[in-house]
């Protein structure tokens, strides 16, 4: 099965590269490249690479680093918070566009959650060294990445709001700042 997958892998790279190619304007609406110019994303994007993950497989563990980070193109990926006793403690679901690991790029920080792939998943690699490159390239630019990404955290640090508000469909929003 392990070298179908790959046989399977190498030819949706293949396709995926020369089909559909992630646009620089939808980086810009991310956390992570808000308020880069398209020009500079343009030539991020030629970095990116193609990946199919097959259902279940972990993509990230807890107390581990990537090499890289994911952009989701097609599938869902479970990011399950892990406490200290390796009990999950709170799931989230991710889907098309949402990025996986890019703490970990960003900062040389170990990941808190478990990224498993729910079904088989679509996405964009960009390693470490691309990232860091790129960014370095522009500091001004990496001062803003920084600070949209501290703010983007701080923000999901709040705590969860009262169960009453849960229960009333008015904690929606707190859920989608995640």
């Amino acid at each position: 099965p392990g070298q179908v997958f790959a046989a399977i892998n190498r030819q949706f790279s293949e396709s995926m590269a020369k089909i559909y190619r992630l646009r620089p304007a939808d980086l810009q609406k991310s956390v992570l490249f808000q308020g880069w110019p398209i020009s500079a994303l343009d030539n991020l994007v030629e970095h990116l690479e193609p990946i199919c993950f097959p259902t279940h497989s972990e993509v990230l563990a807890p107390q581990n680093r990537l090499p890289c980070m994911y952009i989701i193109s097609k599938g869902a990926v479970q990011k399950t918070l892990v406490n200290a006793d390796g009990r999950a403690e709170r799931n989230q679901v991710l889907k098309s566009g949402a990025y996986v690991g890019f703490w970990q790029c960003l900062f040389t920080e170990r990941s808190e959650y478990r990224y498993t792939t729910l079904d088989v998943t679509q996405a964009w690699r960009l390693s470490k060294q691309q990232l860091t490159s790129f960014m370095l390239a522009d500091p001004e630019a990496l001062l803003r990445t920084q600070s949209n990404v501290n703010a983007f955290l701080a923000q999901s640090m709040l705590p969860y709001p009262p169960p009453a508000t849960m229960a009333q469909g008015q904690g929606s929003a707190w859920l989608a700042r995640l």
